[in-house]
């Protein structure tokens, strides 16, 4: 992402803001929102010189996971971490 974190940041702040109703906030850094247009868990966050969303959506009605949101955005954080050399995290 052009700037990185010094543009995600506050890009990530004001979506949060402007959709209080969907957005939570996890840190400075990041957000999670369930929404019901079908049934979906998301993040967004900004890491090193990314700004990541994530999306997941359960088939068949069901309801997705948090916890399966939680863990893919884990496994990105992991991977940029790998190719960056950083250890940063969205906690």
């Amino acid at each position: 992402m052009h700037g990185g974190e010094k543009a995600c940041i506050p890009s990530l702040q004001s979506e949060i803001e402007e959709h209080s109703d969907i957005y939570k906030r996890l840190s400075e850094r990041a957000s999670s929102y369930v929404r019901h247009d079908p049934e979906q868990n998301g993040m967004r966050f900004c890491l090193g010189n990314f700004s990541v969303s994530l999306n997941d959506t359960a088939i068949n009605g069901a309801a997705p996971d948090p916890v399966i949101t939680r863990h893919f955005a884990d496994v990105i954080v992991r991977r940029i971490n790998a190719h960056a050399g950083g250890h940063t995290s969205v906690r």
